[in-house]
């Protein structure tokens, strides 16, 4: 398997505006081709630290290049937001991994730029998505190159276990902070409240949660637990 990392500059894209609204970050959450694939139904998250950027990003978006429609906006908080639009499906630069066997993993936009993370199974289905986007008049590639597969000698899945190497506490409490937005960034729970959730006392939900941060960040830094 072959991981590749990706940064362009897309021209005359929205993704530009992300250049003018200081420490705008959009992260793809979801994307569907619809309208017998003219059309991609794109949803976006978009973080900011200060909320007067997030609003007028959000106004500006509405008449970015590439946004078609924009179907819905869900404010989440102060500085973090949902948006839900329509694009020409050939303005869609995802859609170039995917349609040649790509396993896109990430997708993000901030300063003016776009990076994606994407896996293949053939190299050669990797070097077309690098040649097709230098082929792109509307396209600045910045990089198109390999990055390292992590091997792991633990199972990422097992159980149902997202991260096998967790035990079953250390899900449990990871899942009831998450919920209560232990680690959102406007923090709507404290350890408090977690431990209140789960039955136990503070210092034991701390072990768990810190213990299970810790096994994670091992694994993504390509460490054994």
């Amino acid at each position: 398997m072959l991981g590749l990392s990706i940064n362009v500059r897309h021209l005359g894209d929205w993704s530009a505006l992300t250049h003018e609204f200081n420490g705008v970050c959009v992260n793809g959450l979801y994307s569907h081709l619809v309208n017998h694939g003219e059309l991609s139904l794109e949803v976006i998250g978009i973080h900011s630290p200060h909320s007067t950027a997030l609003s007028g990003f959000l106004s500006s978006f509405r008449t970015g290049g590439n946004v078609l429609k924009v179907l819905h906006v869900n404010r989440v908080s102060r500085n973090y937001a949902e948006v839900i639009y329509l694009a020409p499906i050939g303005g869609v630069l995802k859609y170039i991994i995917t349609s040649n066997n790509g396993i896109l993993a990430e997708s993000r936009v901030m300063g003016g730029f776009k990076w994606f993370r994407a896996y293949f199974l053939d190299e050669k289905d990797a070097e077309g998505v690098c040649s097709e986007l230098k082929r792109r008049g509307s396209v600045e590639l910045i990089k198109c190159e390999p990055i390292k597969v992590a091997r792991h000698r633990e199972p990422l899945f097992r159980g149902g276990n997202a991260l096998g190497v967790l035990t079953e506490s250390e899900v449990k409490a990871l899942k009831v902070a998450y919920r209560l937005g232990y680690f959102s960034e406007v923090k709507t729970a404290n350890l408090s409240d977690v431990a209140r959730a789960l039955g136990v006392g503070k210092a034991t939900a701390n072990h768990h949660i810190r213990s299970a941060v810790r096994k994670i960040v091992k694994v993504y830094l390509n460490d054994s637990p």
